[in-house]
């Protein structure tokens, strides 16, 4: 508790049951107080020196040293009303250096109501960035802030030989697991190979026949029924219309897909893909890239979480068709989902290209950089993004990407985004976004 005393000039507080008094603010004639966070503020006639009537204020946590907001003779202030605009104000971030795994760390937030911080003030942080989240709730409001604490690791030698060591093992323990996969991995293709080509010398045409009736007959019959393509979609196009995609560049030089191929043959390669994506590979990469076109509502990409579902929308905005889905074939090489040739050999066994190395051009440089940026966002790197926009830390990295994209926080505004990234020391980062685009 606070109060002021006219008589002897000075400003106390004390426990509410009397113990721990002291003096925390003189001033010439005290008379109304009022709390903001850590700052007590009163008002001061001073009938003595005029020019002395104000409103001072004083840091509780320091004391004695008064401050005035404003002074002068021609004041005589009574009452005091603060308008609090938040109930709860975070410190700046926080920084440390520990020569241990963790360290207690507290913190003084400004704050009017019950606060709630997670981590909470005094709680132990760990080696790396943490993410804190304080609020504060009233009768009427609730406010959030962020804050990230961030623990720098000073080992002696010891501690880092030890950490060495185990880093060795771990590296060698891997190795050994990975080469005893790959060596039975391989053997056992290798296998079905010579038996493939003993009993048949290859594929022929009816086993293309018995693996299209096997995939009719799954969960997936619907979808292929359903997959609604246009056999004169691309005569119907042309560039005065919407859906014209008019890369500059001959159909021959890059398309990695015999397009002469039966119509069901590529609805159940484009089916058989969309599974592949969605069992092994990263959903958010796919609607990322489709962020690339404008015609397709943002929306319509947000609210779909299944890969077929996205390429139709692909074919219904005329990006994709029977007789050309080189979009797809470029974003699984983009991506580096190169499973996918095996996927594509099933389904069209004169398939002898690669999917890896093929030349986009279908994609913006600036979507293609993004691709590239989400394989460097480690656990730190997507906390510090977060914070700069008080989102939550997702460990997805390519959905921080979409979800920041979207809202055109990242290739909207390259430049302001390239310059967030060098301020946090992620030159290489930077780098990367800003490769082969003029800011």
């Amino acid at each position: 508790m606070y109060w002021s005393d006219r008589d002897l000039d000075k400003i106390e507080e004390a426990d509410v049951n009397g113990l721990n008094r002291r003096v925390i603010g003189v001033s010439g004639d005290p008379i109304t107080l009022g709390v903001y966070g850590d700052l007590l503020l009163w008002t001061d006639h001073n009938d003595t020196h005029h020019s002395r009537r104000g409103i001072y204020y004083v840091h509780i946590s320091e004391g004695l040293e008064s401050r005035s907001f404003v002074s002068s003779p021609a004041l005589y202030p009574w009452g005091l009303f603060i308008h609090k605009d938040k109930a709860v104000i975070c410190p700046d971030d926080i920084d440390v250096v520990t020569t241990s795994s963790e360290t207690a760390i507290a913190w003084n937030s400004t704050v009017d109501n019950q606060t709630i911080c997670d981590p909470s003030s005094g709680s132990f942080f760990l080696v790396g960035s943490t993410v804190v989240t304080c609020s504060a709730i009233d009768e009427n409001n609730q406010e959030i802030c962020t804050f990230v604490v961030t623990v720098e690791g000073n080992m002696n030698e010891s501690s880092m030989l030890l950490i060495g060591l185990c880093v060795s093992a771990g590296v060698i323990v891997a190795a050994l697991i990975s080469y005893i996969i790959y060596r039975y991995y391989f053997k056992k293709m290798d296998k079905e190979k010579k038996k493939n080509d003993t009993d048949n010398n290859g594929y022929a045409a009816n086993d293309i026949v018995v693996v299209s009736q096997d995939i009719i007959e799954t969960s997936t019959t619907q979808r292929k029924k359903t997959f609604g393509y246009s056999n004169t979609l691309e005569e119907e196009r042309s560039e005065n219309q919407p859906g014209y995609l008019d890369t500059g560049v001959p159909l021959e030089s890059f398309a990695p897909i015999n397009t002469d191929l039966p119509e069901d043959v590529i609805n159940e390669l484009i089916v058989d893909l969309a599974n592949w994506l969605n069992k092994n590979g990263n959903i958010y990469m796919l609607k990322l890239l489709l962020l690339d076109f404008d015609k397709i509502p943002i929306a319509d990409i947000e609210k779909e979480e299944d890969a077929f579902e996205l390429f139709q929308l692909l074919q219904t905005f005329g990006l994709i068709s029977t007789t050309n889905i080189d979009l797809i074939i470029e974003t699984f090489s983009l991506c580096g989902w190169l499973g996918a040739e095996n996927v594509i050999k099933q389904n069209v066994p004169s398939f002898e290209g690669k999917v890896k190395g093929i030349n986009v051009t279908r994609f913006s440089q600036g979507r293609q950089n993004l691709i590239a940026l989400g394989r460097m966002l480690d656990e730190t790197k997507r906390h510090t993004i977060c914070h700069w926009y008080n989102i939550a830390v997702d460990k997805n990295a390519y959905k921080l990407l979409f979800e920041l994209d979207s809202k055109r926080h990242v290739l909207k505004d390259v430049s302001i985004f390239i310059d967030k990234l060098h301020r946090k020391n992620m030159k290489i980062e930077a780098n990367v976004l800003k490769r082969g685009i003029s800011l």
